[in-house]
């Protein structure tokens, strides 16, 4: 699941599919992980600057996530922005995730 993540940062940098953002999303929500790890590991793969990343998630057109499944019941376009925007600030100050629900395992 890590490599799926550090490729999905460097997806979203790439490329604007909502599959994507939502896979980072469920990521998110499923494992505890250190954002700074996974910013270190997407860098070998792929150059970019930490701000360019925030910019493409805070800047992503919500609505498009819509026509994307989800695990479970999907959450409604507001709480997917809350999400983003939480994901956003924790790549923002290189923290940990603070998405994952407290039985989540580490990645």
């Amino acid at each position: 699941v890590r490599n799926i993540l550090s490729n999905k940062v460097g997806a979203v940098l790439s490329r604007d599919e909502a599959r994507d953002v939502v896979d980072l999303v469920e990521i998110c929500r499923g494992f505890r992980f250190s954002w700074s790890e996974i910013l270190q590991e997407a860098a070998m793969k792929q150059e970019f600057e930490r701000e360019e990343f925030v910019y493409r998630l805070t800047t992503f057109p919500i609505q498009l996530v819509s026509d994307v499944p989800f695990r479970g019941s999907p959450p409604g376009p507001d709480e997917v922005e809350v999400f983003i925007r939480a994901m956003a600030n924790d790549v923002e100050t290189e923290r940990e995730n603070s998405l994952a629900a407290a039985p989540a395992p580490d990645l």
